[in-house]
């Protein structure tokens, strides 16, 4: 089916795409605009009227009808006409701020169209990591700025720019103009210098513009008198070629304009954005400016010429180090605090020109900072200035919000928004630890150092009594700070206060390890895998071997700690009856990035004289109580049990008249031996037996010397009797054990015993034996330790 379009009708649709691609070609981007929306008007499926308006809409910077007009064309285009429609849906995507949105169209477009080497592809690289950078700034709104358009008497629908404070004025320029002479139409505007007073009363600054003339970018000197602006004139519908001029402030009265020499203004060239620092280092005044000269980094760049006494200009230079090979525009500088602001669509940003700054040192430019969200957004940004305390600035933004010549299109024109910044109040809040234990270091010097200002003096705090460090620190800064003290490694972190804008307290903990690596020992039985307490640790320094080993015993634990210096290599044996010794090799070089070497030494069960002299212990006149016989039936096995139940009663009994610190102490000695003797005892013995069973299975022909001892309590004579009668309950658990696997061999004289009663006679003294004092003559440690039987010797015969 053919539909035709009346013939009047296709006439004025080729009229407006006429006079559209006229105004394109004339860069007339918001008539073109018009023309091709009239055109649409009458056929919305024209692809390449499509796809102009989309162009005209985003050269205007009509971001909104630029969509609307790309993602018509990708509805259109179905073979793929105009590749470069995502890469420019990116774009203005970008500087909607829908971030998002302009990932995804980057994406599509590297997909279908990326070639190597292509700088289109590159830039999309770059802007689908600057939109996942700017999803985060434009959720960090700064506390400490608050920014305001200024009231209609100053911005008007066109474009307003570059505020300069002059006394009680505050200068601006405008481009709400028309040329009186030039009858174009639409009407070509220009811009003038603009002056608006303390009581609001804004006017055309008559000796600062020319009415016949394209005048602005104001800038003044140190001493207010000379002021720098440009004088400009129209290339095309939209771009401008500005050069330089200076007037000089004479008996109060503004000379005529001056333009500078040749070899800043040059044929063809633009310099323009006019504005002046100062170099510490040179001791002279700079004037920075604007211009899109041979030599730069990119389009336009920003350059400085220095300025002698006599007011004449050095040759220009790039200022390099803040020039990309996008356009760097708009410098400012911040005289006080020798910090270059200016905008830039080179740098990783939220979408159109940013606000960044530099501060300069004497040994060159430091780190570029993007000025953040509320300064910046996702449109233009341009024109950053600042007072002297940097308690307010102004800036010109096309964000939404700012006039627009159409409302509908929601484009073109800046608007002068000022700023106020509230200072945050940022401290630094350190806090010294001793990286082993974790507890508080004091005594520390701590030393903050500016990393953003190489020439700022370190801050150095020393705190005797505390671990805590406060410092004031400063927004936008790299920081490091240290931390030492004697005896210590030293211990330093990096931060930064790049997005802190509000008042708060910044806390950062600094661990200072120990010039001594941790050694962490702990023993095991080899056969069960359970903790081993009771062993005993000799610590050898294999490198200085002058130095005397260290011997511990640890008897209510398994676990030693030991400080080992660094770079130094160590022995540790590990032995305890019972077990065969073992031997640990520690090189601490092995160990440079730790605190802390944990070792674990299991101990397998030794031979028999390992466990001499083997010593089990009895409960008060057992077995067989008040017996005078020298023999019993019974076995230690029968004993060994109810003894250690009895560990409590012991205590009670014995603490019962003692309190506090004395009693804890009492109890800890009684709990000590019953747990690391009485147990102890009983579970060596039965080890024992074990290695007995098989040594004599493998033929060895043995005799062991056992001795009995009794506590003084009863009479010497009754007690000789005791100990015999304990000699006997522990042949009898050698003769039973294990249902009686070891009585062949003393019956065929394989394993002999020897037998021997001490009674009391080997107590020694402060031993008591009074009978009325039970606490004592039974219950105390010193009594208890008396009631035993010793496995003291073997002999091997074969």
């Amino acid at each position: 089916m053919i539909f035709l379009i009346p013939e009047g009708q296709a006439q004025t649709k080729k009229a407006f795409i006429r006079s559209a691609d006229e105004a394109y070609d004339r860069k007339d981007f918001n008539s073109a605009l018009a023309y091709y929306e009239e055109a649409l008007a009458f056929d919305s499926t024209q692809l390449d009227v499509a796809y102009m308006a989309a162009e005209a809409a985003r050269q205007f910077n009509a971001y909104s009808r630029a969509k609307v007009w790309y993602e018509k064309v990708l509805e259109l285009d179905k073979n793929n006409q105009y590749p470069e429609t995502q890469f420019y849906l990116g774009e203005v995507n970008q500087k909607l701020g829908l971030f998002d949105d302009a990932i995804k169209a980057y994406n599509f477009y590297i997909a279908e169209n990326s070639q190597p080497n292509d700088w289109k592809t590159d830039k999309a690289n770059k802007e689908i990591m600057a939109s996942e950078w700017a999803k985060q700034v434009i959720n960090t709104e700064r506390k400490d700025v608050e920014i305001e358009r200024m009231g209609d008497q100053i911005n008007s629908p066109y474009t307003e720019f570059g505020a300069t404070p002059m006394g009680d004025t505050l200068l601006f320029s405008s481009l709400r103009f028309e040329h009186v002479v030039n009858k174009n139409k639409p009407p070509v505007l220009f811009s003038q210098i603009m002056g608006s007073s303390e009581t609001g009363q804004v006017q055309r600054e008559a000796t600062l513009s020319d009415s016949m003339q394209i005048t602005a970018h104001t800038a003044f000197n140190q001493k207010m008198d000379r002021l720098y602006f440009t004088i400009c004139e129209y290339v095309n519908a939209s771009d401008l070629r500005c050069d330089l001029y200076y007037r000089d402030k004479v008996d109060g009265q503004w000379g005529p304009a001056v333009k500078l020499p040749d070899y800043i203004n040059q044929d063809s060239i633009t310099s323009t954005q006019p504005n002046v620092g100062y170099d510490s280092n040179m001791e002279k005044e700079v004037l920075y400016f604007v211009s899109d000269r041979p030599g730069g980094k990119g389009k336009l760049d920003i350059w400085s010429t220095s300025i002698n006494e006599d007011g004449s200009f050095n040759a220009p230079v790039n200022v390099s180090a803040v020039n990309t090979a996008e356009d760097d525009i708009t410098p400012f500088y911040h005289i006080p605090s020798h910090t270059l602001y200016f905008s830039s669509t080179g740098q990783k940003g939220l979408g159109g020109f940013d606000v960044y700054k530099s501060v300069q040192y004497s040994q060159g430019w430091g780190k570029i900072k993007h000025m953040g969200n509320v300064i910046n957004s996702s449109y233009n940004d341009i024109y950053f200035s600042l007072n002297e305390d940097e308690k307010k600035g102004y800036i010109s933004s096309n964000r939404l919000g700012a006039q627009y010549i159409e409302s509908s299109q929601e484009a073109c024109c800046y608007d002068i928004y000022s700023l106020k910044f509230i200072p945050a109040e940022i401290n630094l809040l350190a806090s010294t630890f001793d990286r082993i234990s974790r507890e508080a270091l004091p005594g520390a010097t701590v030393t903050l150092f500016d990393l953003t200002d190489p020439e700022a003096d370190p801050i150095i705090i020393t705190n005797l009594d505390s671990n805590l460090f406060v410092f004031p620190l400063e927004s936008g800064k790299e920081y490091k700070v240290l931390a030492e003290k004697d005896g210590f490694d030293p211990d330093s972190l990096f931060f930064n206060t790049l997005d802190v804008y509000e008042s708060q307290e910044i806390k950062k903990n600094l661990f200072l390890k120990s010039k001594t690596i941790d050694l962490d020992l702990l023993t095991f039985d080899k056969t069960t895998l359970e903790p081993l307490p009771g062993t005993t640790v000799t610590l050898l320094d294999l490198t200085d071997t002058l130095q005397p080993p260290q011997t511990f015993t640890n008897e209510d634990g398994n676990d030693y700690h030991f400080p080992l210096l660094r770079g130094k290599k160590y022995m540790v044996l590990v032995s305890k009856k019972g077990y065969a010794p073992e031997s640990v090799e520690i090189d601490t070089r092995d160990y440079d990035d730790v605190n802390t070497i944990t070792k674990k030494v299991y101990l397998g069960l030794g031979d028999l004289e390992s466990f001499l002299p083997l010593i089990v212990f009895f409960d008060n006149d057992l077995p067989d109580p008040k017996s005078w016989s020298s023999t019993t039936d019974s076995r230690y096995s029968e004993l060994y049990q109810p003894y250690l139940g009895q560990k409590m009663y012991y205590v009670n009994q014995f603490t019962d008249v003692l309190s506090g610190a004395e009693a804890t102490a009492a109890k800890t000695e009684l709990d000590r031996f019953f747990e690391n003797r009485v147990k102890k005892g009983g579970e060596d013995l039965t080890k024992f037996l074990e290695i007995l069973q098989l040594n004599l299975e493998r033929g060895a022909e043995l005799e062991i010397s056992i001795k009995g001892y009794a506590s003084p309590r009863s009479s010497a004579n009754y007690n000789y009797r005791l100990g015999q009668r304990r000699v006997q309950n522990v042949l009898n658990e050698i003769e039973l054990f294990d249902n009686g696997v070891l009585k062949p061999y003393i019956q065929s004289g394989q394993l002999k015993v020897q037998q021997k009663s001490f009674g009391e006679t080997a107590v020694p003294r402060g031993v008591s034996d009074k009978i009325d004092d039970p606490r004592n003559s039974i219950y105390s440690v010193p009594a208890s330790q008396e009631r035993r039987v010793e496995i003291v010797q073997i002999k091997r015969t074969k």
